[in-house]
């Protein structure tokens, strides 16, 4: 009778254990949470601003002179930290500049060729006919005729008299843009035309850690880890940013 009494007191008090095991580990989860909340309290006054476990990246690409240097930041690659760079020179398109005419749309120069090299070494040849055989009219041509050129006309103010030349540039930057520039072949013009000085395509140089580094284009993203620069200007010589 007595074991009979002792088992049937074990199993009305089971359920009562159980609910007594999980209250214990209830207040064990309790306890650790409270923990890990108050760990993460400290960590928000030690690095004032994070406010999620990300924004500890969350930071951006910030320049001295966003005149010279823009970018931005992958911050899942970069890491923080100040970086100094001089920048030498730009990446520029090859240009050309022409003689001066005293106008711009009623000299005419005759009619004829303008032929010149692209940048795969092909030959290109442009045709400039008598209705279009002002300075104005022979940009017009050579800007619908899809070479690789561009042309406009300026007026560079250089003496008191008007001075209209046509100005030539290939598509593209850097020195793998470069092209061989035209030579003109005109007859019957009331004025000649011809180049009168010419621009290599340059390739941008920056000075980072002492380093000269070129790139084809303004647009760097192989210098620092996981930052794209942006060109746009020359910095004071020996004067960093």
């Amino acid at each position: 009778f007595q074991k009979a009494f002792a088992s049937a007191v074990q199993a009305e008090r089971k359920p009562i254990q159980q609910l007594e095991d999980r209250k214990v580990t209830m207040e064990s989860k309790v306890a650790l949470l409270s923990d890990l909340s108050s760990k993460v309290d400290s960590l928000k006054q030690i690095l004032p601003g994070i406010g999620s476990p990300f924004a500890i990246r969350e930071f951006n690409f910030t320049s001295d002179d966003e005149k010279v240097v823009s970018g931005s930041a992958d911050k899942s690659v970069a890491d923080k930290g100040k970086h100094s760079l001089e920048v030498l020179q730009l990446a520029g398109s090859a240009s050309a500049l022409s003689n001066a005419l005293s106008d711009k749309t009623e000299t005419k120069i005759g009619t004829g060729y303008i032929t010149f090299n692209d940048v795969n070494g092909d030959s290109q040849e442009i045709f400039i006919d008598d209705d279009n055989s002002t300075l104005e009219g022979v940009a017009k041509v050579i800007n619908s005729s899809g070479s690789g050129l561009k042309a406009s006309v300026i007026n560079d103010n250089a003496g008191e008299e008007p001075a209209f030349r046509l100005l030539l540039k290939a598509n593209g930057v850097g020195t793998q843009s470069d092209i061989k520039f035209p030579e003109f072949y005109f007859s019957g013009g009331e004025d000649e035309l011809f180049l009168e000085s010419q621009r290599d395509a340059t390739n941008a140089i920056i000075r980072y850690q002492g380093y000269d580094i070129q790139s084809p284009t303004n647009e760097l993203k192989d210098i620092i880890p996981g930052a794209t620069l942006n060109l746009k200007g020359t910095t004071d010589s020996g004067k960093p940013i």
